[in-house]
């Protein structure tokens, strides 16, 4: 069995299952493009728009959470995030 592993080649995957990696900035801008033409954004749709596993897409919304860019009303478990006003490109009066 050795004998034969010795002669097998591998080669390196080009697709990861890894998130992209993006800055904070980048993600905010991204954000406010969707704000414009969305009320809230759940994590699924953060995975989309921005490459990312949903394990990092919850701590990256998570954060903006901590941060008080984002709120995120109701059940612990809910989906939606909404972007408070002033942050985003969203004006109080919306």
């Amino acid at each position: 069995m050795l004998r034969e592993l010795k002669a097998t080649t591998f080669e390196k995957v080009s697709e990861t299952r890894r998130s992209q990696e993006l800055s904070d900035i980048e993600i905010d801008g991204r954000l406010a493009e969707f704000f414009k033409d969305n009320p809230c954004i759940t994590t699924q749709q953060l995975c989309s728009l921005c490459g990312l596993r949903k394990a990092t897409a919850l701590r990256r919304l998570q954060k903006r959470v901590d941060e008080g860019k984002l709120t995120h009303p109701g059940y612990i478990r809910s989906p939606f995030y909404f972007p408070v006003p002033g942050w985003f490109g969203v004006s109080k009066n919306r």
